[in-house]
This record gives C-alpha cells, structure tokens and sequence, in this order.
C-alpha cells in the first residue's frame, strides 16, 4: 500500500472542531515537589518535558493527548503528564495514536507565526486552523493519516534495520574473540579525581544531577542547584564508601556534581568515550565482592588494584578492540529489538 499525499483532498478544521482543550496551570519551581510525573512547559526540546514533579491534587493529569506550547510546538504524549500555564492539551479518545502524530506534524507547519510577541494562547486554541486529509464524506481521513504514518514507521525500521546489519557484520570482523588480556593497575589506565562532600543541609532545589554512592539509578540521588570543583561529564562515576556498595560505577555522559564518597575516573592514554568507558566499567565491577566496609576500595587501594584488559601488539591496553566490542554489542541488542518489534 502505498500512501500518497498528493493524491488527497485536503480541507480546513478549526483545530476545535477536532478536539476538545484543557489549559495547564502555573507552577513556579519553588512549589515543585521532586516525582515522577513528567511536568511540560514551553520548549521544542524533550518534548517540552522540563521536570519531574509529585502527584497533585491541584493539577489534572493527562494522557494520549497532543500539547501545544505558547510557541506553537506541538508534541503527541502517550504517558500521564502535568502542564503548566504556557500548555494547552488537545484531547480526543477516538483518534488513534498513529493519527495524531500526523495532525501533531500539521500543527507544527503553523509554528512559526508563534513568538514571545504573538503567543499561542486560548483564543488559538479554540479558533486555529489546520489542513488536513479527508474523506469522501469531507471529514478528516484518520484511517489515511494512521496507515500514513505506519507506512513510513515501516520504511524506517526497513532503512535502520539494514544499516544496522550492516553495521553488525563490520564490527564482527574487527572483534578477535581469541584477543589476549593482561592485568593494569588502574593508576595505570585512569586519572583518578575526587567528588565534593556536599551535605543535605547545603543543597538547594535545581536541575543539576548530584551523584553519590548509590547503587541504582546510575547513582544519581538528588537534582540540585549547587555548583562546586567536582562539575564534570563523560567521566566514570566509582563508589569507594556508602551504602550503595564499593566498587560499583556508571558512566556519565552528562554535567553533574559528584559527592566525596565518589571517584571520578578519567582515562589516561586514550579519549573518553561511552563506549570504552563503558566496557571498563565491567571490569571495575568484578571488583566489587572483595571489597567492603572493613575493606574499603579507598584511593590508595584504587590505585593498586589491577583489572584484566585486551591487550595491544604493543603491550598496552587495547582501547579501539573495547570500543569497537562495545558497538558490537549495542548493534546486536538492536537487532533484537528490531527483530521484537517486527
């Protein structure tokens, strides 16, 4: 089936006609309680998702509906979620989810008449207009719109699908399974930096992710507003104290703040990279059963410890071999996936 716009019937709606709409209601960060509600404000980025709140009972929450920002972006959104005061949600049960990211497409060909002087507000939420595809019956066509959408969903999971195996067969060939390992220490292979106590007491509310000696949620425990000497990114986070356990690590491609109860590990000889840093990580996990709070996996002990790596023709670590390894298995678990999907 081949789905053609050109061959279609177009007609304006006012975007009323369609849905029914809700406006979002002002809350200022110092009322925001941390959750796990997406919150939406004005952006075009995230899909306008800007914090994490608690559950309110002064808000709705809303699900499968599409928002419009005070710019005129528009996003579809699956999941319940909160609004502020610049988010109108545009609901309508009947239409299929498919159907809706194409109308979401629609709207955002009218962005652009939107600005901090002309912003979309509820008299455009109840009065704008779109083009859309219609019916013989001179309704809008939901059904074309959803095997629109699906047409092309598939074509690009075709195009993705083949580039990953082809991606998948490359690295293969670079991959020596027979590879051999020798033991570093791990002064050998990584700067080792400090994080900075930083006390309950001291915190205050922000966006900026605070890591400490935890052990889920890639360490993270707190968002704050602090800024202090342990700012750092594309690092490897490792416990050396805490309650999180000794030993454990996660790679962190994004600016946070580290507590002083967490290494950062930058590496030595060779370009960080999520990749690279991510396979050393394993290896820094092996560690973990020897160490504990009688024990702890301290600076000095860092230092010595050794961990086994892939070796180079030179003798030293071989850090494109566990690159490469990685991409390797991240192409092959999306091919799983694409393999579940389909």
């Amino acid at each position: 089936m081949n789905k053609n716009l050109d061959n279609k019937t177009w007609k304006v709606f006012h975007l009323s006609d369609i849905f029914i709409n809700y406006h979002g209601k002002r809350l200022t960060k110092e009322y925001r309680k941390a959750g796990k509600t997406p919150l939406l404000t004005a952006s075009e980025s995230n899909q306008g998702v800007s914090d994490y709140i608690a559950d309110s009972l002064n808000m709705t929450k809303h699900k499968n509906f599409i928002s419009i920002d005070m710019f005129g972006h528009a996003f579809y959104h699956n999941y319940g979620c909160y609004g502020d005061d610049n988010i109108y949600f545009f609901k309508n049960d009947k239409i299929s989810k498919c159907a809706k990211l194409f109308i979401v497409s629609c709207i955002n060909k009218n962005s652009s008449k939107y600005s901090y002087g002309n912003q979309f507000r509820q008299d455009n939420a109840d009065k704008d207009k779109i083009l859309l595809p219609v019916n013989f019956k001179g309704e809008p066509d939901y059904e074309f719109m959803e095997e629109y959408i699906k047409e092309r969903e598939e074509k690009l999971k075709q195009r993705y699908r083949e580039h990953v195996e082809n991606r998948v067969k490359k690295l293969f060939n670079t991959i020596n399974l027979k590879k051999e390992w020798t033991a570093y220490k791990i002064e050998d292979v990584f700067n080792i930096l400090s994080g900075k106590r930083l006390t309950q007491a001291e915190m205050i509310s922000g966006d900026m992710p605070f890591v400490s000696a935890a052990a889920i949620n890639n360490g993270i425990t707190s968002f704050i507003g602090n800024n202090n000497s342990s700012l750092d990114k594309n690092v490897l986070g490792v416990n050396y104290d805490g309650n999180g356990g000794m030993a454990i690590s996660f790679f962190h491609p994004y600016s946070c703040l580290f507590s002083d109860s967490v290494k950062r590990f930058h590496l030595k000889n060779y370009t960080d990279n999520k990749y690279t840093l991510l396979f050393l990580k394993q290896t820094i996990l092996k560690q973990r059963e020897k160490y504990v709070y009688g024990y702890k996996f301290n600076e000095t002990r860092m230092k010595k410890q050794k961990i086994m790596l892939p070796t180079n023709s030179k003798g030293e670590p071989d850090y494109k071999y566990m690159e490469d390894y990685m991409k390797y298995l991240e192409q092959k678990k999306l091919l799983e996936y694409l393999e579940y999907i389909k």
